[in-house]
């Protein structure tokens, strides 16, 4: 069917919300890629992955009838995906053990590293629920999920610039509140 190839995505999500699953057929072979990428990346685990892939799929075909097409297909699939690989993170019962909120390299030491052992895991979590909510998403994005800054974007639907602004001020966000959880356990 060379014309569905040529369709923009606004026609093929219109079509999709008239019930023709060729439509959807193509959005999935146009997105499949990226959407793997993204689960790949914040997950790691190949089968994970997979999984969290096949559900932003699944998730977007019952969601395509209220697609108001205020955002672009690829960005909103790309936000599906790391919401069910950051709930996926969450689930998960093992962390890393060591949490870099600065950026820096991985044997940097000093404040702006957090050991993550069990006694600590909580006060991160605590932290990170005090924490504006898209400060929490923008670390977890680029921590746990190890989203480059476009990535990050296009999930965020933001522009690599803004979500470089923003992973600054949740990082300093981040220390702040950590140090007064700190000093108020001390």
């Amino acid at each position: 069917m060379p014309e569905q190839h040529s369709r923009s995505d606004k026609e093929l999500v219109v079509a999709c919300q008239a019930g023709n699953d060729l439509a959807y057929a193509e959005i999935y072979r146009r997105y499949a890629g990226n959407v793997h990428h993204i689960c790949r990346r914040m997950l790691g685990d190949t089968r994970d992955a997979e999984e969290a892939a096949q559900e932003t799929f699944l998730r977007a075909y019952s969601a395509i009838t209220n697609f108001s097409g205020e955002f672009q297909v690829g960005a909103w699939l790309g936000r599906i995906a790391a919401n069910i690989c950051l709930d996926q993170i969450r689930a998960r019962t093992r962390r890393p053990d060591v949490v870099d909120i600065s950026g820096q390299a991985e044997n940097a030491v000093g404040p702006h590293r957090v050991d993550t052992r069990v006694e600590d895991r909580m006060a991160i979590r605590d932290t990170l629920d005090e924490m504006k909510p898209l400060y929490g998403e923008v670390l977890f994005l680029r921590i746990i999920g190890g989203l480059s800054h476009d990535e990050m974007a296009a999930v965020l639907e933001l522009t690599p610039s803004q979500v470089k602004a923003l992973l600054h001020r949740a990082r300093r966000s981040f220390r702040d509140l950590w140090a007064v959880s700190e000093g108020a356990s001390a």
